[in-house]
């Protein structure tokens, strides 16, 4: 169904009148007294200040530590299903975050350590850069904000889309509290998760534990390795945080995480040739892939209010992560296996000033700064089918380092025009150099070197650029508080993503061939919106339209054969301008008593307005235009919708919980020319939960299922070309799951 910009325009006008009218039915149905129960009031830091957040001029979405623990979520994966215009989409191993929002998406491998995301994951205010970090566990957040368009002044850079702002709950210093939480269900599910507060020093000193082990046996087998356990989990971690208040304007936040995990990856199936037996979670992979994740950080946060009113808040991080995993080329007999390192270093500064809210105006200003050393490793091993007879059994690494440092100053403000009327705006500069080193590829034998290698490169060079972004970005808009319960804002923002390194095993060749570095990408965003609570608070609707234009879309084409050896190649360049519009659309609604509905819709037509000479590797390489057509993980309608309804019972509260979400179709992560093929099929998923609370006691039970239709629908498509042979790829849903948790608090 096709939708344009201007629809959606009329449609949110046509439900304006619901928010906006004094005399609205909605309104004359309320007659309850204001001591029946209501929405509580949600609380945001989108603006790097604590706000409700109807109060903020921004398209947001936010899930709560019972939204999350209701739902089962374990990570930003999980949630995605639950938040407008965000796709978190499969991948071949837990490295890789395909991440869109609002319909714009760029390809990137982990090992592009020069390369980076489209939208920014924080962590207690810490950005994250590399994307093998992004899928965060959910494990002991008190909520997750995502943030629909560009942030490009108070978050900075790579925030293009969107940015995701995750809060852990801290530590409290006048009360002991612990939690205890386990779980068991399908595929030997086992998960557990202990929460410990201890005040050391009454309303002066806490500290807290929290850990979390789970591990659950996988659902897909390798007909050729005899492997039945693909797509399994083990993941454990544990959170030390340190809460101190030496006074009352001061509070000092010390925070140390470790977290490790490991899988046998469900890489793909194949769907056509002689790879493929036509069955379901089968694969045919002659080589094992596995991944592990290895993440650890650190970090201090302070807070302290002058007599002033004035607050200056410092956050100093430190974040040590790495990521190790192999992958096959999904063949039965192997042609070319790929052993694939990345370890990141980044150390980070923020310094804020937040005014008071005085009555004409407020503002906070900043500086930010952050160094990053990353380093990527590739190691290829030509296996029994490849071409090269001599070469079966030989091995080359290349690897390269990137060295970025990115300082950064900016400041946002809000001037009240009148009661009513708020001028709001912000501005940021920022200055970014990259420098990428090649360093000489290690080979088993000199024939390996020649032709996976560098053999001109005998020592570690430098790329003969920098990349580096001088930029300003700005917001302005303006906020108009209609009624007390119904506020409508309107704003233009910038954002700007990094310039890129493309990883090479050659810079001087890549650079003469146009394919070593890009220029950063910019994004004008145009924004109308609408927040409101009616029915004596018992009903929240939120709405915005929204107008993106992208322009040097960073884009990473390759050629099939056009690589050392006769092997792939990846092209990166700013081949494309884009433009996104369409909507979104978020109701919270109490309409009778115990019971809680939601719905959220999102409507997005992404397309590329230029994009000429993309390969195409069905035709031999031909240069093909793929201007006008639709951008990968962009589908125009994702919709969520929950129940739930509680109810006295048993000297307790049981609650049932229905949940469910809809994707419309849309072409997968490399099918920017859409062909039928990479056209991955709408899907509808649908989720259960039934539990019991007593009155008197401390611990609750919960039965869940996920998945209930055990929807089998493809989410992951492929086309692998390679050595004049190609297929297609997919992946498919996980199956049902099941299980029983409980869990006690004191």
């Amino acid at each position: 169904m096709k939708i344009s910009l201007a629809h959606v325009a009329f449609a949110s006008a046509a439900l304006a009148p619901l928010a906006l009218a004094p005399g609205i039915a909605l309104a004359q149905q309320s007659t309850r007294p204001a001591a029946q129960p209501a929405l509580e009031e949600v609380l945001v830091t989108a603006t790097r200040r604590t706000e409700s957040l109807q109060e903020v001029p921004i398209s947001i979405s936010v899930l709560g530590a019972e939204d999350i623990a209701a739902t089962g979520a374990l990570d930003l994966q999980d949630l995605s299903t639950q938040v407008p215009n965000l796709v978190y989409a499969a991948s071949v191993n837990q490295s890789i975050s395909n991440f869109s929002i609002r319909g714009i998406y760029s390809r990137a491998a982990p090992r592009d350590i020069g390369f980076d995301q489209s939208v920014g994951v924080y962590v207690d205010g810490v950005y994250h850069s590399r994307q093998f970090n992004a899928n965060a566990n959910m494990g002991d957040v008190e909520r997750v904000e995502v943030l629909r368009g560009p942030q490009g002044t108070l978050f900075g850079r790579n925030t293009i889309s969107g940015a995701v702002n995750i809060i852990s709950q801290k530590p409290v210093t006048d009360e002991l509290q612990g939690r205890l939480f386990a779980e068991v269900g399908g595929r030997d599910l086992i998960h557990g998760r202990v929460s410990l507060n201890v005040p050391v020093i009454e309303d002066t000193l806490a500290i807290k534990i929290f850990g979390q082990y789970l591990e659950q046996d996988g659902y897909v087998d390798n007909l050729t390795t005899g492997n039945d356990n693909l797509g399994n989990q083990d993941k454990s971690g544990g959170r030390l945080q340190l809460r101190y208040t030496p006074s009352s304007r001061t509070t000092v936040d010390l925070s140390t995480l470790t977290y490790k995990s490991k899988s046998d990856d469900y890489f793909v199936e194949h769907v056509n040739g002689p790879s493929s037996d036509g069955k379901k979670y089968t694969t045919v992979n002659g080589f094992e892939n596995t991944s592990k994740v290895d993440q650890s950080n650190s970090v201090a946060t302070i807070e302290h209010e002058f007599d002033s009113g004035y607050t200056l808040t410092s956050i100093t991080a430190y974040l040590d992560d790495k990521i190790q995993f192999n992958a096959g080329d999904s063949l039965e007999t192997p042609v070319i296996n790929s052993l694939i390192g990345v370890t990141s270093e980044v150390f980070s500064q923020e310094l804020r000033i937040a005014s008071p809210r005085y009555d004409r105006y407020d503002f906070i200003v900043g500086l930010y700064y952050d160094d990053e050393q990353s380093t990527s490793s590739t190691g290829l091993q030509p296996a029994e089918a490849f071409p090269i007879p001599p070469l079966r059994g030989e091995s080359a690494t290349l690897r390269n380092t990137l060295d970025r440092d990115s300082y950064a100053a900016f400041g946002h403000g809000n001037f009240n025009w009148t009661e009513q009327l708020t001028l709001f705006g912000g501005l940021r500069y920022t200055d970014e150099t990259k420098q990428q080193k090649t360093h000489p590829a290690t080979c088993s034998s000199d024939l390996a070197c020649l032709v996976f290698g560098a053999p001109s490169i005998t020592e570690t060079v430098e790329a003969p650029v920098d990349v580096t972004l001088d930029k300003w970005t700005w917001t302005t808009g303006l906020r108009f508080q209609l009624r007390d319960d119904v506020m409508l804002y309107g704003s233009v923002a910038t954002g700007v993503k990094s310039g890129a390194f493309n990883s090479t095993s050659n810079p001087f060749k890549d650079l003469a061939s146009r394919n070593l570095v890009t220029d950063p990408e910019n994004v004008t965003s145009y924004e109308l919106g609408m927040k409101s609570n009616l029915m004596q608070n018992r009903l929240t609707l939120n709405m915005a339209v929204f107008y993106m234009e992208y322009d040097d879309l960073q884009v990473r084409g390759g050629c099939t054969d056009c690589g050392p050896g006769g092997i792939p190649e990846q092209f990166l360049s700013n081949a494309a301008s884009a433009t996104s519009e369409g909507f979104e659309l978020e109701l919270l609604a109490l309409p009778v008593e115990n019971l809680t509905l939601s719905l959220g819709v999102g409507y997005n037509d992404s397309t590329y307005d230029e994009y000429p000479d993309v390969l195409d590797p069905r035709m031999n390489n031909t240069p093909t235009d793929a201007s006008g057509n639709k951008v990968p993980l962009a589908p125009e309608w994702t919709i969520n919708a929950s129940a739930q309804y509680d109810m006295n019972l048993a000297g307790g509260t049981v609650s049932t919980r229905l949940w469910g979400s809809y994707i419309d179709e849309r072409y997968g992560e490399e099918g920017v020319l859409n062909y039928d093929d990479d056209l991955i099929p709408d899907q509808t998923l649908l989720n259960a939960s039934l539990a019991y609370r007593p009155a008197e006691g401390n611990w609750g039970v919960s039965v869940w299922v996920h998945n209930l239709t055990d929807d089998d629908t493809e989410t992951l498509k492929i086309y692998l070309a390679t050595f004049g042979a190609n297929w297609n790829t997919v992946q498919y849903q996980e199956p049902r799951a099941y299980g029983l948790s409980v869990d006690y608090a004191f």
